[in-house]
């Protein structure tokens, strides 16, 4: 907006004939915002750098770390899942009933009423 009005000022100032002297003003703004300006990407590749650098020290090793998680996991699963025997006993239950009982009504009474734990 300011150097829209600048430019706006200048050449109806001095007239429509004064364009050089608005390139001229023009010219000097943009080489003094280039010089206070850094260079985007130095500075952008400086902080993925640091950013990096940092991150990576503190990061534990993934696999290490999945392992160890997956050990942990595994070994509380195992700790609480019951053995397949329990599996065979109700599934072997379950078919008996479905082929010795064609009445659902008392089937699902079996089911409600059987506890295994």
């Amino acid at each position: 907006m300011v150097i829209m009005f600048g430019v706006l000022s200048t050449n109806t100032a001095t007239g429509s004939g004064s364009s050089s002297n608005t390139n001229d003003w023009a010219d000097r703004i943009a080489q003094n915002i280039s010089k206070k300006i850094p260079n985007f990407n130095e500075w952008a590749n400086g902080v993925v750098s640091k950013v990096n650098s940092n991150v990576t020290g503190s990061l534990l090793d993934f696999n290490e770390w999945a392992e160890g998680a997956v050990s942990k996991v595994s070994s509380n699963v195992t700790g609480i899942l019951l053995d397949f025997e329990w599996a065979n006993s109700v599934s072997q239950n379950t078919l008996q009933l479905f082929h010795y009982n064609t009445n659902f009504t008392e089937i699902d009474k079996k089911f409600t009423n059987y506890k295994t734990f």
